[in-house]
């Protein structure tokens, strides 16, 4: 089980209140900040903390007690000057990771210079998401962790189930599986995708995952050996 952390949000709309929300349902202690009463209300029977303040106000965000948070979200991205303050805010307080939302390019590039470490932009990742989606309909989930990584989900074909990946003739993918022994027992599939031939994954543990819920079916050790470069890899523990 991962190590319980703390989280502040910034901001309750529906993108900030559903960060707080999901990060309460993985047992971390969520401090969630709002201005307005409703949205408070409407996170409170969830989240460690709900609590009305004006999080442009360092002293209210300083009497609250954020400063030993992990990691803050501001998640208002309409108004910039909001979330210019917020990210001020946060890093003047010393929060060791701070994430922003915002509505377009030239909002993400001002929210990076003034120290927020990832800027995300929810409409065009999630626009990209859904034309993936389409284009490939076996695919149940695609995310891009960087321009040479994908976590791809997709769904396994019935005549896989039940066949370790070795025994599999499914072309260049069997080839460049690592985990060739594990069988697959379940309806989904998740691995890691790389494209570029030079880059290798740097994490320790390396597998292939069959999965209908979030249980992992195996580990490996540090002593194990990495996967050769190649356009597929798999990945565990995701």
């Amino acid at each position: 089980m991962s190590e319980m952390k703390q989280y502040v949000i910034l901001g309750l709309g529906i993108f900030g209140s559903t960060i707080a929300k999901t990060l309460s349902q993985y047992n971390h202690e969520v401090i969630a900040i709002d201005k307005d009463l409703a949205c408070v209300d409407r996170v409170s029977d969830f989240v460690t903390q709900a609590i009305q303040a004006d999080f442009t106000d360092i002293d209210q965000l300083r009497a609250i007690g954020i400063q030993d948070c992990d990691a803050a979200v501001v998640a208002t991205g309409s108004h910039l000057e909001e979330s210019i303050m917020g990210v001020m805010n946060l890093r003047e307080l010393g929060i060791p990771f701070i994430m922003a939302k915002a509505k377009n390019k030239k909002y993400m590039q001002i929210l990076q210079k003034i120290g927020a470490d990832y800027v995300v932009r929810p409409e065009k990742e999630m626009g990209e998401r859904v034309a993936k989606k389409l284009v490939s309909r076996n695919i149940i989930d695609l995310i891009d962790i960087d321009d040479d990584y994908s976590i791809v989900e997709i769904a396994a074909p019935a005549k896989w189930v039940g066949k370790t990946l070795k025994a599999l003739d499914c072309g260049p993918i069997t080839a460049l599986m690592f985990w060739e022994s594990v069988r697959i027992q379940r309806n989904i599939f998740r691995f890691l995708r790389t494209r570029s031939t030079r880059s290798r994954p740097t994490t320790s543990c390396w597998s292939s995952r069959i999965i209908k819920s979030s249980r992992n079916l195996n580990h490996c050790s540090e002593s194990e050996p990495k996967p050769e470069n190649s356009g597929f890899s798999v990945f565990l523990d995701l």
